[in-house]
């Protein structure tokens, strides 16, 4: 291992390559569990994402069926 002095830069997120399919699948959920369960905050904001995700959901479908004729 080579050192110059310089602190070690860490692991960065970017530098992970993951794919589509079952291995990008995976790495979203445990992401997510990893910081679902270390940061008990988050859990409201991910509660409030997934009301307002589903909102907006409703909103376009709405929208899409209305003017879609």
């Amino acid at each position: 291992m080579k050192t110059n002095g310089s602190p070690h830069p860490g692991i960065s997120v970017h530098n992970i390559r993951v794919g589509g399919g079952a291995a990008g699948f995976l790495f979203a959920v445990g992401s997510m569990l990893v910081l679902l369960l270390g940061v008990p905050a988050l859990r409201w904001f991910f509660v409030g994402a997934i009301v307002f995700g589903l909102g907006i959901a409703v909103a376009l479908r709405l929208v899409h069926k209305h003017h879609s004729n």
